[in-house]
């Protein structure tokens, strides 16, 4: 079963599946990058996404909701964890310094997957595919993966401003 799912795949989405993985590699390096490189990935990332929902369950209210769900609830749950850490913006050159993780490679993937895990199970499975649990269920982890590429380029975008010092008349000393 799963050489005839290989075989039956495109050659088209292998090569693919290499781009993530190569691009993927790169993230974990440190790299220095300008703003436009930094705001390239998740857009690239939340349009493959929202892309897949689309072309996998249809303009449909409820995989939309399910994906603006995962969406929202990684770009929160960012909040509290604040990644990526160690982040420096330098104004001199307008580069950002972006410590390499394997965080984005794990996104890639994850995306990647659940995209060929549509493919597939819509070949196969048909019955399932159309199903609300199947689409809300893969809608939110699509969503939830580009929230976190969004969240993450809201955090290192937010570098580049220092942060504001709180101001205070009340002087102990008077």
């Amino acid at each position: 079963m799963l050489e005839q799912i290989l075989t039956s795949t495109p050659k088209w989405v292998f090569v693919i599946f290499f781009v993530l993985l190569a691009y993927g590699w790169l993230q974990t390096k440190t790299r220095e990058l300008n703003k436009v490189k930094v705001a390239m990935l998740p857009v690239i990332m939340i349009l493959l996404s929202i892309g897949g929902v689309f072309s996998s369950f249809g303009a449909h209210p409820g995989p939309l909701v399910a994906w603006v769900a995962g969406f929202a609830g990684a770009v929160a749950l960012n909040q509290v964890i604040q990644a990526p850490g160690g982040v420096r913006y330098d104004p001199a050159t307008a580069r950002f310094h972006v410590p390499g993780t394997w965080v984005p490679l794990m996104l890639m993937m994850a995306i990647y997957f659940a995209k060929y895990t549509v493919g597939v199970t819509t070949a196969l499975h048909p019955d399932i595919a159309a199903g609300t649990p199947f689409a809300a269920g893969l809608s939110l982890l699509f969503g939830g993966v580009s929230g976190t590429f969004f969240a993450r380029f809201l955090r290192i975008w937010a570098i580049r401003e220092p942060a504001p010092v709180p101001h205070t008349d009340w002087n102990p000393a008077s």
